[in-house]
């Protein structure tokens, strides 16, 4: 089977996938900075699965950070990168910290777009893979009371479309998950949990997310929205006027002037 580097991997979407993917046969390289929890898991999955699975302990939210991660991994072959690494905090722009803003840019789109370009390097020069970038249904809109991580959402899901277009010549393939809001933990840590987002019926179960994502995979498609009320809310922001957008969106997260 193949290899996959998933980042991200302690938790949520990241660590959901890890367990898929191994469940399926593939081998694993479980990227996150919690080294503990990572040996923890790849124990599991090489014990449940008879897999392969290796750590490396990496805080992706720093400068150079992808750049150690591709030393750590050396010359091993990776078939499949999981760029799933990232945060988001919601509250007026004005009042946030900009160092933690900053972390977030670094994290949601620097080290997605440093990895993305040295694994799809290598991805070309052994004659294929595949990219799994999460983005999400986020990047279709703009988010007062969250405008950062909404607007890296955007660059996620518009720099990944278009390296699809660029790498399908080579063979290397490029999935843009676009989730809505999951039952990730995602809220409590963003600070959304009132947020109208994360109640049903817009809530999804990270299972279903995590089959719909490693089924994308597998039929390599391009930008992938999971459920049809999702897709639905990405058509309709396309069309609406932008007030209008801006409107339900603030309304969603939660934001008041």
């Amino acid at each position: 089977m193949a290899t996959a580097l998933i980042t991200g991997a302690s938790n949520g979407i990241g660590l959901a996938l890890a367990h898929r993917l191994s469940a399926d046969g593939n081998d694993v390289i479980l990227v996150a900075r919690s080294v503990d929890k990572l040996q923890a898991l790849a124990d599991e999955l090489s014990a449940r699965h008879g897999i392969n699975a290796q750590v490396i302990g990496q805080d992706l939210g720093y400068e150079g950070a992808a750049e150690e991660l591709m030393a750590a991994l050396g010359d091993q072959r990776v078939d499949m990168l999981i760029n799933n690494a990232g945060f988001g905090e919601f509250g007026t722009f004005i009042d946030a910290d900009m160092k933690r803003l900053n972390q977030m840019v670094q994290l949601n789109v620097a080290a997605l777009t440093a990895l993305a370009h040295a694994m799809g390097r290598r991805m070309v020069a052994q004659g294929g893979g595949q990219i799994l970038n999460v983005a999400s249904i986020a990047g279709f809109m703009p988010g007062p009371g969250a405008a950062v991580y909404y607007a890296s959402k955007a660059y996620v899901l518009s720099f990944s479309d278009a390296l699809n277009y660029e790498l399908k010549g080579h063979n290397v393939h490029v999935t843009t998950l676009c989730p809505g809001p999951t039952d990730t933990g995602f809220a409590s840590a963003a600070n959304a949990e009132a947020s109208a987002a994360f109640k049903w019926p817009m809530l999804s179960s990270l299972d279903s997310l995590v089959d719909y994502a490693y089924d994308s995979l597998k039929a390599k498609r391009g930008v992938s929205i999971h459920r049809w009320l999702i897709k639905v809310m990405a058509f309709a922001v396309r069309i609406s006027p932008r007030f209008i957008v801006n409107a339900i969106s603030a309304h969603s997260i939660g934001f008041k002037r």
